[in-house]
C-alpha cells in the first residue's frame, strides 16, 4: 500500500508502526513471489528457444547502437515492428539529441 507522506505523518504512532511492520512483511512476500514467477518465466522462455546474453560491459555505445539497428531491421523484416515505426522513432531520437546536444 502506498500513502503520501502527509497522510502517513497524520497517523497516530501506533498505526504508523503497524503499517511499517505489515508493509515490510507484505513487501518480502511480494518479492519472494515475484522471484519465483520470474524464474518460472525464464524457464518457459528458454523452453521456447529464447537465449539470454550476459551484460555487455565491454561494449561501446556505437556497438550497442549497431546491435539495436540490426535487431530493429530483423524485427521490421519479420513484420513484428513496422519499418515506418522504427524509422519514425529514429528520426524523433535524432531531433531530441540535436536539441539536447547529446552525443550520437
Amino acid at each position: 500500500m502506498l500513502v503520501t507522506r502527509r497522510f502517513f505523518d497524520s497517523l497516530p504512532s501506533s498505526l504508523k508502526t503497524l503499517l511499517l511492520r505489515t508493509g515490510e512483511a507484505a513487501g518480502k512476500a511480494i518479492l519472494k513471489a515475484t522471484r519465483i514467477d520470474n524464474a518460472r518465466s525464464l524457464t518457459v522462455l528458454r523452453a521456447h528457444g529464447v537465449t539470454f546474453l550476459p551484460p555487455l560491459t565491454d561494449t561501446t555505445p556505437a556497438e550497442l547502437s549497431a546491435m539495436r539497428d540490426k535487431a530493429a531491421r530483423m524485427l521490421a523484416k519479420s513484420g513484428y515492428i513496422p519499418a515506418a515505426t522504427y524509422a519514425e522513432a529514429r528520426r524523433d531520437l535524432a531531433v531530441y539529441r540535436a536539441q539536447q546536444k547529446l552525443i550520437r
